[in-house]
């Protein structure tokens, strides 16, 4: 029999939410009975990246924004007790024009070990170029043979599974 330990309990959200209402965000947080162990954030926006830093005391943040633009992007927010180490191997498309941003990073407590991953996929990027590199990705990932959380935004309509190609081999390759 295989035991299973929750190390984590995780909120994702577009950040467009949090720097808009971003008060009534931290009192929401601030109401729950438990505390989320890790927040992910995507569209977190350059512009706001000082105000991500300091909202949240007992977490640490890290993230990514997109090299040539000044929207987008991934923020992650993780519990101070938690060792953190970014893992700079798995992200894909570091290239200038690249049109996703993720982060990946491990996080260890006591002999529990996980690896966090958080991703955006632009709106106008394309879906089965993000596929492939997420593909390989996730493929070095479980290589590793520890289990991994992924959330984020990644911008694909699965309504249009029918009657987009894209969507369709995102839909039907069920990699991403």
């Amino acid at each position: 029999m295989l035991l299973y330990t929750v190390v984590a309990v995780i909120h994702s959200v577009n950040s467009a939410a949090l720097t808009a209402n971003h008060r009534a965000s931290c009192q929401y947080l601030q109401t729950l009975s438990f505390k989320f162990e890790i927040i992910i954030l995507s569209e977190i926006w350059s512009y706001y990246i000082e105000f991500y830093g300091n909202i949240l005391p007992g977490y640490t943040f890290h993230y990514v924004l997109h090299s040539s633009s000044s929207l987008g992007g991934i923020g992650m927010y993780i519990k101070s007790k938690y060792a953190q180490v970014v893992l700079n191997n798995y992200v894909f498309c570091s290239s200038i024009n690249c049109q996703r941003e993720n982060l990946w990073i491990e996080i260890t407590h006591g002999e529990i070990k996980y690896t966090i991953g958080g991703t955006y996929r632009h709106p106008n990027g394309i879906v089965s170029e993000f596929c492939n590199n997420f593909e390989r990705t996730l493929h070095k990932i479980s290589q590793q043979n520890i289990p991994c959380i992924i959330a984020g935004d990644l911008n694909i309509n699965l309504l249009k599974c029918n009657s987009d190609r894209h969507t369709d081999e995102y839909f039907l390759k069920k990699t991403c």
